[in-house]
């Protein structure tokens, strides 16, 4: 079989190359003018694979010298007639084929009918002479995007061919995006009314019966099976921004991850194997726990501080083997899992994890003794609280709203003629609502040190915060980075900074770096763009925008008035 794979890291020339094709410059009217371009090479993530199928060897080797690359596009493959270019499709799956049409073995139009069964979505650029000229022109019925004229071909022809095979393309793919979107949607709107359809008094098996059937018909899903489901928790501020930006991700990792998911609950979505070919019909632990890191990553990477106010994890049942069991191990899986207020890290969560309890009086004394015992300075206080208490209530399994009474209990004994009421009842609140246990026990820490020195101090974490950020303004500077050298979560440093210091997080970085950046541009030479990298904003432009809100002036401006 003559085909012979080229890709862009090798050399894809043989011979002599024709200078009129080697290295051409942009051509004025391509789709390339609205991407863009570094040193003249195209710069994009996903460049489009390009097959050439011709018996004409100098054809091929013309077409090979082309600089795909500069367009957006990558030459990955040549065949020399209709069935090796077919077994060539099946393998690699080219997004766009460049075809003649008279070839022996099999000739272009068969070649192309075969395609369009298989490969549907693949577009198709013909090559014709002119003596095929019209039986070109019609084989556009069978769904060629365009064709070519071998005899006047110049580059600028060829990139608006491939221009147009490009716009359908992604024309298709947003059809394509669409139809699977309203697919999932009525799937969930289905799966929704089956379960909050039952009524009073059914039998579970029936009720079990009908999930069952949804599954197998719409989810592909066989026995045994083993649900999964990602549980995702987002502040209020920013819940509609991060289901947005989460779903979007979703649908980016399904077909790179091979896995389907179904909105369920509000921040619950199942997740299933892809049942295409020989995959598995469950999700394992090991594959939940790659897409939750996965998003994670992706979150943070794409979609900036939103991952420090969104929590990810996954849930994994345990395998159900009969029909009328299908229905209880999905809504095990759907349900909250009360472990993650103590772990916010961990990837996965199984059903089978011992479940939690409310303290019995044995326990609450022990409690009790615990926060005595860090009252007392000489025990060494509230520093080693933290960690203590938090491994306490996680060994002790105890239900997050438990763990949360329990503090209120004993800060209501400890504070009866300490505290005005309503000082009290403000505190309660903020525990009761503490997202995380580490959350909740900076709080109960903050409060004892206050009410032990009779005097609101700043916490200490603030100042470590500022202190931190005031060290290290060169360098990209997060609340999850902040965060972590100072011990508290991402999402409560963010709530606690504008509460001991009457500006935001966000807001005290950008004011430092001005500060510094105006006494730099005071004091030394240095060039704008190096004061702009010293203090974090390696952007020129960026950094002079937020410069002249900062001053009243640009950088230069400021300079000249020093």
């Amino acid at each position: 079989m003559n085909v012979e794979l080229l890709y862009a890291d090798e050399d894809a020339s043989s011979g002599e190359i024709p200078v009129s094709w080697a290295r051409q410059g942009r051509c004025e009217g391509s789709a390339v003018d609205d991407m863009s371009t570094r040193g003249g090479v195209l710069m994009t993530k996903d460049a489009l694979k390009v097959l050439v199928v011709d018996d004409e060897a100098p054809l091929r080797e013309e077409l090979r010298s082309f600089d795909w690359s500069v367009y957006g596009f990558k030459y990955v493959g040549e065949a020399d007639n209709g069935l090796e270019a077919l077994a060539f499709c099946r393998r690699h799956r080219p997004d766009i084929v460049i075809t003649d049409i008279t070839m022996p073995v099999m000739d272009g139009i068969k070649f192309m009918r075969e395609m369009r069964q298989e490969l549907p979505d693949t577009q198709i650029i013909l090559l014709t002479c002119h003596s095929d000229f019209t039986y070109a022109r019609e084989s556009i019925g069978y769904g060629a995007i365009d064709y070519l004229l071998k005899v006047t071909l110049t580059p600028s022809e060829l990139v608006r061919a491939l221009d147009k095979a490009r716009q359908a393309l992604q024309k298709n793919g947003m059809r394509r995006r669409d139809v699977i979107e309203e697919k999932r949607w009525e799937r969930a709107r289905q799966l929704s009314m089956l379960l909050s359809g039952k009524k009073i008094g059914d039998e579970p098996t029936v009720a079990s019966l009908a999930v069952y059937k949804f599954l197998t018909r719409e989810m592909g899903c066989k026995l045994p099976l083993q649900f999964a489901a990602l549980h995702v928790d987002a502040k209020a501020d920013v819940r509609m921004l991060a289901k947005r930006a989460l779903e979007r991700q979703l649908g980016s990792l399904e077909e790179q991850m091979s896995f389907m998911y179904l909105p369920a609950l509000e921040g619950v979505y199942l997740v299933f194997a892809d049942n295409t070919g020989s995959l598995k019909s469950s999700i394992t632990s090991e594959k939940l726990a790659s897409i939750v890191e996965q998003l994670r990553g992706l979150l943070e990477e794409q979609a900036g501080l939103l991952q420090d106010e969104l929590a990810i994890c996954g849930v994994i049942g345990s395998s159900v083997a009969a029909p009328d069991q299908v229905e209880s191990a999905m809504a095990a899986v759907m349900r909250e899992q009360p472990l993650r207020f103590y772990d916010r890290t961990q990837l996965v969560w199984g059903v089978q994890d011992e479940p939690t309890q409310w303290p019995d009086e044995h326990q609450k004394a022990e409690f009790c003794e615990l926060l005595a015992a860090h009252i007392n300075p000489m025990n060494g206080g509230t520093a080693q609280l933290r960690g203590s208490l938090v491994s306490w209530a996680f060994q002790h399994r105890l239900h997050p709203d438990a763990f949360k009474e329990l503090v209120n209990e004993w800060r209501r004994e400890w504070l009866k003629d300490k505290r005005e009421w309503h000082e009290f009842s403000q505190m309660s609140k903020a525990v009761m609502n503490a997202d995380t246990a580490e959350e909740l026990v900076a709080l109960l820490i903050h409060e004892m040190e206050f009410v032990r020195n009779n005097e609101r101090k700043p916490r200490r974490e603030i100042d470590d915060a500022m202190r931190y950020i005031k060290s290290n303004l060169e360098k990209p500077l997060t609340l999850s980075v902040v965060a972590e050298q100072v011990g508290l979560s991402a999402h409560y440093l963010c709530r606690l900074f504008p509460e001991e210091r009457g500006i935001s997080f966000q807001e005290y970085i950008k004011q430092q770096r001005m500060e510094m950046a105006a006494r730099l541009l005071r004091t030394t030479s240095l060039r704008i763009y190096e004061i702009a990298c010293q203090v974090g904003v390696p952007s020129y432009r960026y950094f002079s925008s937020v410069f002249r809100e900062y001053a009243g002036l640009s950088p230069t401006e400021y300079r000249r008035q020093r």
